[in-house]
Formats: C-alpha cells, sequence, structure tokens
C-alpha cells in the first residue's frame, strides 16, 4: 500500500511568484516594444546598420515574451482528471520553444556580424556615414533595462524552478549583449576602428547560442524523464532515512513536471508492524519529504516488510538502521532460548518429585505464535498402573507447570512406554526438535 498527495502548503507563496514572473514578463514585453521602436528611431537618425539590426531583434523577443506569458500560466493549474499529474510538461515544452528563439537570435547575430566583416573586407569601410550620438545614447539605454530586466527574470527563474523563465531571461540578456555590439561598433567607429564592431557580435553570437543549446538540451532531457538532479535526491534520502520505523528505502525516482517534482520510492518497515502504524509512518515520510524539498509536489510511497534476504544485493545499501534492528531481534531470539532452557532443565527436575511413580521426566517448552506451550513427557516406574492413577499424575504435573510457568499457555501432558521421547537432546537443536525426531523414530 502506498499513497499519493499533493502538498498544499505555501501555495500563496507560489502564488505570489507566479504573480511576480507574471508582472516581470508584462514589463519586458512593453519593454521591448517600446526599445524596439526607439532602436528603430536611433538607428535612423544616428546611422547605425548596428542598431537597426539590434532594433528588429529587440522586437522580435516579444514572441519570446508572449510563449513565456502562456506557459508560466498554464503550468501553473492544478491537475484534473485529463492531467493528473498537473501542467508542468507545458513549461517545459514553452522553454525549447524559447530556447529555440535563442539559439535562432544567437545565430542571426553572428551571420550579421559575419557578413558585415566580410563587406568591410572586401569594399572597406570609406564611405559609411559615422553613427551619431543618438545612436549611442540608445544603445546605453537598451544596455540598462534588458540587463535589468534579465537579472529579475532570472532570480525569479531561480527560486520557481523554471526553465521557461530562464530562457526568456536570457532572451533579455541577448538583447543587451546586442546592444552592447552596437555599442562597440558605435565606439569602434569613432575610434577609427570599424573591425572591432562585427569581431565582438561573433563572440556574442556564440555566447547566445551556447545558452540557447544548454536550455534546449535540458528542457529535452525533462520530456525525456532523465534524472540528474542528484543534490533533490540526496535531500530526499536524508529525509526518508530520519524517519522512525524506516528502515531502508529503494527506488527512490523524480519525475520533473515544469518547475515541480513528483516523487515515487519504496519504503520497508518492520514485519510485525501493523497497516496502521505502517500508513501513519509512510505519512511521516510524505511530510518529512515535502519539508526538506519544497519543489516537490507529489509523493508515491510503497510500503514493504523489511527482509534483508529478499532484496538484491545491489540494493542492500544504507541499511544500519535496518541491520541494528534486526541485531535487536537476534540478541531478544537469544534470550528467550535461554530463558526456554534454563526452565525446561528446573521442571526437567522439578516433576519427577511430584509423584513417587513418576521415574523420569522431559520438558520441553515451545514459543509458538499462539503463544508458548510445555511438552511434558513422563516415564513411569512401572507399567501396570492403573489408567485412573496415570490420570490422576499427569493432571497433577500439568497443574504444577501452570503454577509454576505463568508465561506458559497450554501443557500436554504425554506417559513414554518405550523410552524413545526420553532420548536426549542432540547438539544444536532447538526447543522441540528433541521431541519430532523421537515421535519420527517411533
Amino acid at each position: 500500500f502506498g499513497g499519493v498527495q499533493w502538498d498544499g502548503a505555501g501555495r500563496s507563496q507560489q502564488e505570489a511568484e507566479t504573480r511576480r514572473a507574471l508582472n516581470l514578463t508584462w514589463l519586458g514585453l512593453l519593454s521591448n516594444l517600446v526599445l524596439g521602436v526607439g532602436k528603430t528611431f536611433a538607428g535612423i537618425t544616428g546611422h547605425s546598420a548596428g542598431m537597426l539590426a539590434d532594433a528588429a531583434h529587440t522586437l522580435g523577443d516579444m514572441v519570446s515574451d508572449a510563449v513565456t506569458l502562456v506557459c508560466v500560466r498554464f503550468a501553473r493549474r492544478h491537475p484534473d482528471a485529463k492531467h493528473p499529474y498537473g501542467f508542468g510538461k507545458y513549461e517545459t515544452c514553452g522553454a525549447l520553444a524559447v530556447s529555440a528563439l535563442l539559439l535562432a537570435s544567437g545565430v542571426g547575430i553572428g551571420e550579421h556580424s559575419l557578413s558585415l566583416l566580410y563587406h568591410m573586407g572586401t569594399e572597406g569601410t570609406e564611405g559609411l556615414p559615422p553613427p551619431s550620438a543618438v545612436a549611442m545614447a540608445g544603445a546605453l539605454i537598451s544596455i540598462g533595462v534588458k540587463e535589468a530586466l534579465y537579472q529579475g527574470t532570472i532570480r525569479v527563474a531561480t527560486s520557481m524552478r523554471s526553465n521557461v523563465l530562464k530562457a526568456n531571461a536570457w532572451h533579455h540578456r541577448t538583447d543587451a549583449l546586442s546592444s552592447l555590439v552596437a555599442l562597440a561598433g558605435i565606439a569602434g567607429s569613432w575610434a577609427g576602428v570599424p573591425l572591432f564592431d562585427p569581431l565582438a557580435g561573433v563572440v556574442v553570437s556564440g555566447m547566445i547560442a551556447r545558452a540557447g543549446i544548454q536550455i534546449g538540451w535540458s528542457s529535452i532531457k525533462e520530456l525525456a524523464d532523465v534524472e540528474d538532479d542528484t543534490r533533490s535526491l540526496k535531500q530526499i534520502t536524508r529525509a526518508v532515512e530520519s524517519v522512525d520505523g524506516v528502515l531502508h528505502h529503494q527506488n527512490i525516482r523524480n519525475r520533473k513536471m515544469g518547475p515541480y517534482y513528483c516523487t515515487d520510492l519504496e519504503i520497508h518497515v518492520p514485519p510485525e508492524m501493523g497497516v496502521l502504524e505502517a500508513s501513519e509512518t509512510a505519512g511521516r515520510v510524505r511530510k518529512a519529504i515535502h519539508e526538506a524539498v519544497p519543489h516537490v509536489r507529489e509523493v508515491l510511497i510503497s510500503t514493504v516488510p523489511y527482509y534483508p534476504s529478499r532484496l538484491p544485493v545491489e540494493h542492500l545499501h544504507n541499511t544500519t538502521i535496518a541491520d541494528a534492528y534486526f541485531r535487536d531481534q537476534i540478541a531478544r531470539k537469544r534470550e528467550v532460548v535461554a530463558d526456554l532452557r534454563q526452565k525446561e532443565r528446573r521442571m526437567t527436575t522439578a516433576v519427577p518429585k511430584l509423584h513417587a511413580d513418576i521415574e523420569h521426566a522431559l520438558v520441553t517448552l515451545i514459543e509458538e505464535e499462539e503463544g508458548r506451550s510445555a511438552i511434558v513427557t513422563l516415564a513411569l516406574n512401572s507399567r501396570s498402573i492403573p489408567v485412573q492413577q496415570v490420570d490422576h499424575i499427569a493432571r497433577a504435573v500439568e497443574r504444577h507447570v501452570l503454577s509454576a510457568l505463568p508465561d506458559v499457555d497450554h501443557v500436554r501432558v504425554r506417559i513414554d512406554v518405550g523410552g524413545a521421547y526420553m532420548q536426549p537432546r542432540q547438539e544444536g537443536e532447538g526447543c522441540g526438535d528433541a521431541d519430532r525426531r523421537a515421535a519420527e523414530q517411533n
């Protein structure tokens, strides 16, 4: 048995983070619109081809903002009948789309920079009008605004564990970097080194393309349910091992659903633990996981009894608690056996003294699920004793054993007429083994 639970704790904090993320994205979209129009004006009036290319890139970033708005809002919906694991994978798909746009931006900037570099190499730079101060001002404003948007968005993306927000944050940074390239081109043109613009553009395009590839590959792995978050796994493992009653655990698996995790695992509890107690133990494990790793949204727990001999060798790890438990069990078992043997010897000596017709006695105590029982085998002095007398002796022995051993629930008395049951216990035999061996020989 096990359990599934969607954690409602911290929901208000999640909603607040979502609102903040949406507000930042709306701010980014409006900023892209204003900056795009402003860069277009600055590029035309300031005679800067780099600024015009940067304006086109900024207006194109509005597509990334739109995708982010839809995915962030959609992925935070609660599970329904058609989406039992929630809507987190839609955010992953959005992150993959935005990473593709990011990669395209890097390729576009690189292509433009290489084309400009080729043009300068073949036709020279004479005849190109120098950029004006308007283009310089536009580039500086764009760098400040877009870097501020990047810093705000990346903080929220990290807090919410949102890949689509992370990808959109990098879109803001690519815009800042492309403006930096345009600024470098303007400064280089003023300094008489126009080649600095396309060279810087090639370097920046590589940085942008690399970010797009990394975010895209992360999204692909998430869609394929690849588990590579070892930090969360270690936190979950420590949380499970901190719960009393869990002797062993295995098969801890995480499935990333957008910003959240769905976790399933198997815990092993003592075999004699009741169903209710085992269910409560699973509940404590679930609570410990939610407290240790807040982004785990769903926990599925399978609870099984712990038997070390049934576990594969490769799974016998982190069993310190379990091994200690079974060492205690073995120690208690030995104590019980020692107690049984001591009482057997005492009663074997005491029983013949109850009646003159008892020559020898053999008392065997057996520990069973129903309780403790005693088997008393009597060898009488004569085989001609009347049955009534034998019955009287047996009842007296039964009463004495029950009185002397309060922990014995049942006594069986039998008369040995052939001596087979009076054989001594052999080395290594447990309680009742001598009796069973004698019965087989008879």
